[in-house]
């Protein structure tokens, strides 16, 4: 009867022993819905990844679409926005890094000067310069300024030795001299100047005379060659009166310019000039016509 009982128990200790060893394995193979679900080997280093739906503890569930989406507009925002991004424009072979790029005029080269001493161009603002001439029939210095961007003065005196070839040698004296232009037009290298040439000559050889010089109007054309130099055209009336112990006289000279203008440097000018026409005088002082022709050279340097 031990014997019995002694068997009995072993048997059922043994048959709950296999079933409490089974029974977390086969938990593991059957979810609460009751399908079947697959198991895979994780080594110690490694972690079990969930898969598309799975439920992490603490957080919400991410559908397989959603996670699709996304990875697709991470990869077309960048596309979105490199249309607006500044293109950096395009450097010539010849330009360095670092380089300062001036822009000019067309005809205009660097380094040149635009302006002009005798033509049309006006010095510019703030400008001032020197300017001597010498040859036939008289000597001039004048002090030049800017009065304005497109206005110049000139300020100077001289001495001459003939009024025109007939007197030339026979009249002497000296003389002040204003001059004014006034740059209203200008087109690429074409420059067209208003212009006025007063003056006061004193005639102390071979007998006294004062003149009193208007020297209206007058226009200077100019035309810029290579950004620095000018060709020069003009014409000019410089009338007035002159007063002499015998009576008065007047004088209107019709008179063609033509000139030349050499930028030698920024600063440094030289030219040559000549003016010829009719010598016109009228009165008791002298009452005849005459040929009148003037040429003079020089240097202007820029202050």
């Amino acid at each position: 009867m031990r014997h019995h009982s002694s068997a009995l128990f072993l048997s059922t200790f043994l048959t709950f022993a296999v079933l409490f060893g089974t029974a977390p394995a086969a938990l593991a193979q059957v979810d609460p819905e009751g399908e079947e679900t697959t198991t895979q080997a994780v080594g110690d280093g490694e972690e079990l990844a969930p898969s598309p739906g799975f439920i992490v503890p603490g957080e919400e569930e991410v559908p397989p679409e959603a996670t699709a989406e996304e990875a697709a507009a991470e990869v077309e925002e960048p596309a979105a926005i490199a249309p607006e991004a500044e293109v950096a424009p395009k450097k010539d072979e010849g330009e360095k890094e670092g380089e300062i790029v001036i822009l000019r005029k067309e005809g205009q080269s660097l380094g040149s000067s635009p302006y002009t001493v005798l033509g049309a161009s006006t010095l510019g603002e703030d400008r001032a310069a020197i300017r001597l001439a010498f040859g036939y029939p008289e000597i001039q210095a004048f002090y030049q300024f800017a009065l304005a961007k497109q206005l110049d003065i000139s300020i100077g005196g001289g001495f001459f030795y003939g009024l025109n070839p007939k007197t030339a040698g026979d009249v002497m004296g000296a003389a002040a001299l204003f001059e004014a232009r006034w740059r209203f037009w200008e087109d690429g290298p074409h420059t067209l100047s208003l212009t006025a040439s007063p003056a006061l000559y004193g005639i102390f050889d071979p007998d006294a005379a004062f003149g009193l010089i208007l020297g209206l109007p007058g226009i200077t054309y100019d035309f810029e060659i290579a950004g620095q130099h000018h060709a020069i055209l003009g014409f000019n009336a410089p009338w007035g009166f002159y007063f002499h112990d015998s009576g008065v006289s007047a004088r209107v000279p019709l008179l063609f310019k033509m000139a030349m203008e050499f930028a030698v440097s920024d600063d440094i000018h030289v030219f040559v000039s000549s003016e010829i026409g009719a010598d016109i005088w009228a009165g008791d002082y002298i009452d005849d016509t005459f040929l009148y022709v003037r040429a003079l050279g020089g240097a202007s340097f820029l202050l």
